[in-house]
């Protein structure tokens, strides 16, 4: 039928099954219908609500590797949840349908999170609604105090950190779900991590090197425009892919690297040259690593 299956199971945990279908939509709508707001925004198409299925979450991110793991996280959690890749793509989705709860993160393409929090905060004043629940998602907190956020998530994000987040600022969300806080397996200290220890943190070897390959892929990505804005002398967009690039790695727990790139990020006059091939090195070692992990 086209559609995926996927098992992931967890000594200790539990076991969730997900079964996503593109699947037509009944003309004029039925009280039985029930539509998975995932595959359909994958296919491009609006997600309709349906009265009692499982609240809905926004997460506007643009990293794809945070995006898997929010998604993974989350749904676990028994939510049901968005993806939006951009600042503008989340703000149609919240006009369009208001989510439960908006997790965003600092800085994206179209709007920063900033925007993207006071464009809604206004909005929600000028129709009279009350004000939503909002997380930010950041590796600086510094970078959002000011905004009119609930909490703020320091990456890297655990599934612990998250799930506390939401008992703290919309505690009925998690009420009758399924998966409870758990453990979270520590968080491997090294730039080095081993597919064993990667597979214990997200549950098994296939949801790691899934994650694997969208984090070397993006850093591939990311490496290639920070190098161009160096040579072009454009600290803003430098800025952002380090920020960008260090939210990535510490999503996957090499912390020593995403330190590094904060530390970049953080000084007052670009980089020497002897600060950026020192990056480059490291960056060359961990995505040769990464390699050998998608195996």
């Amino acid at each position: 039928m086209g559609g995926s299956l996927v098992l992931r199971s967890a000594p200790g945990q539990g076991t969730v099954v997900e079964i996503e279908l593109d699947l037509p939509h009944a003309p004029g709508g039925s009280a039985d219908a029930r539509v998975n707001p995932g595959s359909v925004a994958a296919a491009g198409q609006q997600a309709p609500s349906c009265s009692g299925s499982s609240p809905r979450v926004l997460v506007a991110e643009d990293h794809p590797t945070q995006q898997l793991l929010m998604q993974w996280w989350l749904r676990g959690m028994g939510l049901d949840v968005e993806v939006a890749s951009d600042g503008l793509q989340a703000l149609a989705s919240w006009r369009r349908d208001p989510p439960r709860l908006l997790f965003t993160d600092e800085q994206m393409p179209g709007l920063t999170g900033a925007e993207l929090v006071q464009r809604i905060r206004r909005e929600e004043q000028e129709r009279g609604r009350p004000p939503g629940p909002i997380i930010g998602m950041t590796a600086d907190t510094d970078g959002m105090r000011g905004m009119a956020l609930d909490h703020v998530l320091a990456k890297p994000i655990s599934r612990r950190t998250l799930h506390e987040a939401i008992a703290r600022v919309a505690p009925g969300l998690l009420a009758g779900a399924a998966a409870a806080a758990g453990s979270c397996p520590a968080v491997d200290p090294t730039d080095a991590p081993t597919l064993a220890s990667l597979a214990a943190r997200f549950g098994n070897e296939d949801a790691a090197r899934q994650l694997v390959h969208t984090l070397r892929a993006s850093l591939e990505e990311d490496a290639v425009v920070l190098e161009e804005a160096w040579r072009q002398a454009d600290p803003r967009v430098a800025s952002q892919r380090l920020h960008r690039m260090a939210g990535g790695v510490g999503s996957l727990g090499l912390v020593a690297l995403a330190a590094h790139l904060r530390e970049l990020n953080e000084l007052q006059a670009p980089p020497s040259r002897a600060e950026r091939d020192q990056l480059r090195s490291r960056l060359q070692r961990c995505i040769a690593h990464l390699r050998q992990l998608e195996g």
